[in-house]
């Protein structure tokens, strides 16, 4: 069992191929965060956009680092090797955090300090139905957690967050969830991701622990 220290340092991984229209909204909603330590890692994975320019042109403290183009699953994977927090979140280019979104996972890691990782809702942008928080970009885990599952499997083209979240809760990974939405998503044909509204819902229905506000 992991115990976090009183303010654990949150390592943000933001993979990110051909998102320059969107890449500086993403980043603001992690600044709006208003939570300190974080550390900001920007996975270019083969941009051909300019995407890289667009993140080096925004003021200091992300880490930017470009790499040839191996898929979603190696962009996540590079940023948690450099990642130096004692917790990991991920946010996808095109989406943005909510206001709040991450302290209301870290409370919930805070008041639940047996379980790994928290969870929260999802919805798409400009609309108002949300959704299970079934998204690797809802989620906030301990490294060590992450660590003891593995990484994402970068072989699989369609799927790797499912196989990652089935993998989750063979290990034992504990999550807690919020009905709260933290993640909003833009529409999109996926380039670099299989996130489906399906895509964890086995796994995680028999690893979420009951909604908590």
């Amino acid at each position: 069992m992991s115990r976090l220290p009183p303010h654990p340092v949150i390592s943000v991984i933001v993979p990110c191929r051909n998102a320059r229209p969107y890449i500086d909204a993403a980043i603001r909603s992690v600044r709006a965060q208003a939570y300190e330590p974080l550390e900001i890692l920007v996975i270019d994975d083969g941009s051909t956009d300019g995407s890289g320019d667009a993140v080096k042109s925004l003021t200091h403290n992300i880490t930017y680092h470009r790499q040839d183009r191996r898929g979603l699953a190696a962009a996540r994977n590079t940023g948690v090797l450099l990642s130096q927090g004692a917790l990991l979140a991920f946010l996808d280019a095109e989406d943005l955090w909510t206001e709040g979104s991450l302290r209301a996972r870290l409370d919930l890691l805070s008041r639940h300090r047996d379980y790994d990782a928290a969870l929260g809702a999802v919805t798409q942008l400009g609309r108002d139905r949300a959704r299970s928080g079934r998204h690797v970009g809802a989620m906030l885990i301990k490294k060590c957690a992450f660590l003891r599952v593995g990484p994402f499997e970068e072989t699989v083209k369609c799927g790797e967050t499912r196989d990652w979240f089935t993998r989750a809760v063979a290990a034992g990974v504990r999550m807690v969830a919020t009905p709260d939405v933290v993640l909003r998503r833009r529409d999109r044909t996926p380039a670099m991701s299989d996130e489906g509204v399906h895509a964890v819902q086995d796994g995680l229905r028999r690893a979420v622990g009951p909604a908590i506000r």
